[in-house]
């Protein structure tokens, strides 16, 4: 997406893969409150979360994103994006299953983190903000390889960009 000169929001630990990136949502205040040191060392870009934490520099968007009360801190990212009115968004990393035994691409997380806990619960939220962005004309693109997401459009990133 950098290469491409694309916005680009990261969703919670993300941003490790991709520090450079526009906004990170995370939905969490348990998340905000174990990573905002290492996010104040490398994380430079906008800060967005459901919950308030202006201690940690997010800007909350409980009442201002679809569906209220019912979503995932990717459901909710892909809801920001679609409230700043752009054409297309495209997702990568969207898999939303436990894909070879793992919960993410990363380590869990410690303490209170409910690490994915509510997966059963993801598609019919994401099912929810795909009939969001259709009703507000943007298109949603899952280019991530493997997904259990039927809701979005699908193709590789290559064909997305091109």
């Amino acid at each position: 997406m950098r290469a491409a000169g694309l916005p680009t929001i990261v969703v919670n630990t993300s941003f490790r893969l991709a520090p450079w990136a526009d906004m990170l949502y995370a939905m969490d205040f348990n998340w905000w409150e174990a990573y905002h040191e290492e996010l104040s060392e490398v994380f430079k870009g906008q800060r967005w979360g459901y919950v308030r934490a202006p201690q940690y520099g997010v800007t909350p968007t409980k009442d201002k994103i679809y569906p209220a009360g019912c979503g995932n801190s990717g459901s909710y990212a892909i809801s920001l994006a679609v409230v700043t009115k752009p054409m297309r968004v495209i997702l990568l990393g969207y898999d939303c299953q436990f894909t070879d035994g793992r919960k993410h691409w990363h380590p869990d997380h410690g303490g209170k983190m409910g690490n994915a806990a509510s997966i059963k619960r993801w598609p019919y939220q994401f099912s929810l903000v795909a009939k969001y962005a259709q009703s507000h004309g943007v298109r949603v693109i899952n280019c991530s390889r493997s997904t259990a997401l039927e809701c979005f459009e699908r193709m590789t990133l290559d064909q997305a960009l091109s």
